[in-house]
């Protein structure tokens, strides 16, 4: 738990670290709740703003089990592709001092750990973790070891490339065990089940490019280090996909499976059942070590703001410009909700309520 409090703590750094460094991101630097002339960019959808709309089914057939992690060259993928493809790469590849997996642990030579390459030996590992695991619980424990594992390899990294490589391959681990994970539900569940599960899983999918943005800002602003942030953040969002999931695969098995606690910092999405952000809200540290809030609202705007943890799960927040104060309630695995308290100047009034059901 402490080296992933740690991981949790270094990960929040660095996205602090990226939004200064590109001075803006997506939603860095954007006024808090503006007027209702603000431009619509979804014109198709109707949202009543005062109060939490009922989810809305889109069609979705079901399919048969296969990968449900990353199909895109993003994240670890593509971050490999990009170091092939990069000039510092050459340096590795005149050298070709690619060994052995069995030889690489007791290596010191970044030279030769950064040239290796560790898909297969990634893959492995997840398979033998799945293999010999008890219990769902046991079987994520252990995939947190290997992540320990590859980690401590890693430490040798200090080129920018090589910190992109190693970040990609941590997030590879947690897409491994995530595909692994779909393909037992997939195998499992009965019809209705894997009906719910692959609607929630599909939505994710197609939503998580938009909030990665949404968190890092996007991939033109971030310089050198973007894939690094890109995969950690991916990481993380990718490692609550596998506790969410091993939950439902726990049910179907009659296992008992605790869900880890949630802090309070995080995304939420109010996403109307669909595969598009219809609303969010950011939790996250900001740069001089104060909570930050980013609310935005479907055809309202965004506000940004610092908060207060209160405890119980509720947060105070106040927006920048001093229009807005209000109560963030958090409720774990379930999602959160904002509730206007005051309103001095703004669009939103005393009462409104705004439910962010889908967890990140």
């Amino acid at each position: 738990m402490k080296n992933m409090k740690l991981r949790n703590i270094i990960i929040g750094s660095l996205l602090i670290s990226a939004a200064a460094l590109s001075g803006c991101g997506t939603t860095a630097g954007s006024a808090a709740v503006p007027d209702s002339s603000i431009q619509e960019t979804k014109e198709e959808k109707t949202v009543n703003i005062t109060i939490a709309a009922d989810n809305t089914e889109n069609g979705m057939s079901s399919s048969d089990g296969g990968n449900i992690g990353t199909n895109k060259s993003s994240g670890a993928d593509s971050d490999i592709k990009e170091v092939s493809a990069s000039k510092e790469d050459s340096l590795y590849k005149e050298k070709n001092t690619d060994v052995n997996s069995s030889d690489i642990w007791s290596s010191k030579d970044r030279d030769v750990i950064f040239s290796h390459d560790f898909t297969n030996d990634i893959k492995k590992d997840v398979a033998e973790v799945s293999a010999n695991a008890a219990t769902l619980q046991d079987e994520l424990s252990a995939v947190e070891k290997v992540t320990e594992k590859y980690d401590e390899i890693f430490k040798t990294g200090e080129a920018q490339l090589e910190l992109n490589m190693a970040s990609g391959y941590i997030y590879m681990i947690w897409d491994e065990e995530l595909n692994s994970l779909w393909k037992r539900f997939s195998d499992s569940a009965d019809a209705s089940t894997k009906e719910r599960v692959l609607k929630d899983e599909r939505n994710w999918i197609a939503m998580k490019e938009e909030v990665l943005i949404e968190n890092i800002g996007p991939r033109e602003d971030g310089g050198s280090m973007y894939p690094m942030l890109e995969n950690a953040y991916l990481e993380n969002i990718t490692r609550n996909r596998c506790a969410i999931l091993a939950s439902e695969l726990a049910k179907i098995k009659g296992e008992s499976f605790t869900m880890p606690e949630r802090g309070i910092y995080g995304t939420y999405v109010d996403n109307q059942g669909t595969g598009d952000v219809y609303s969010s809200l950011i939790l996250r540290q900001g740069w001089e070590s104060d909570d930050e809030a980013v609310i935005s609202l479907y055809r309202v705007g965004e506000s940004n703001g610092t908060f207060t943890d209160k405890g119980n799960g509720e947060l105070s927040y106040e927006a920048n410009d001093g229009t807005v104060k209000g109560i963030i309630r958090l409720d774990g695995w379930n999602g959160a909700s904002f509730e206007v308290t005051e309103s001095n100047g703004s669009v939103l009034a005393v009462g409104d309520k705004f439910d962010f059901g889908f967890v990140f």
